[in-house]
């Protein structure tokens, strides 16, 4: 009976979880996080493709956790790369967005969570960014940017 009820307690749990969309726009050097909703975000990572499935995280921030928060400077719509909003901390340094390189956003907050996949892409002389929004497993995400690379 015990077994059971932690079951249903840790089913309950996981499905109280919200999973939060995010985009990726503007400067493809300094892109611009934005998720679909406002929420509290305790952190958020960025993560380099370095090939053969090695990823190295990029930047990260997460909520400074002193004294008692203003709870309206942690309410969050987007982050800009590299800028640490009120009320966080940076606890891995900006490194410089490449391009032709595959980048992974990971989130989580509260009940909140979330993440994808985008690129940043060098065509004609012109950067922009790609995103995956669509594919969610990261060896799908790679051969399709693979693709792109390739021209297709």
């Amino acid at each position: 009976m015990r077994k059971i009820i932690i079951l249903m307690t840790v089913l309950s749990l996981m499905s109280c979880l919200e999973w939060v969309n995010v985009k990726v726009n503007g400067d493809p050097m300094s892109p611009t996080f934005v998720f679909d909703q406002r929420f509290i975000l305790s952190t958020l990572e960025i993560i380099e493709y370095k090939g053969d499935d090695n990823w190295e995280q990029v930047w990260g921030i997460s909520e400074k956790l002193t004294g008692k928060p203003d709870k309206e400077s942690v309410f969050l719509s987007k982050v800009k790369y590299g800028e640490v909003p009120y009320g966080y901390r940076e606890y891995i340094a900006k490194q410089e967005i490449v391009a032709n390189t595959l980048y992974s956003v990971g989130f989580s907050g509260g009940a909140e969570r979330g993440g994808g996949y985008f690129a940043v892409i060098e065509e004609e002389g012109q950067v922009k960014i790609v995103n995956f929004t669509d594919i969610k497993l990261s060896k799908d995400v790679i051969a399709r940017f693979k693709e792109i690379l390739q021209g297709n």
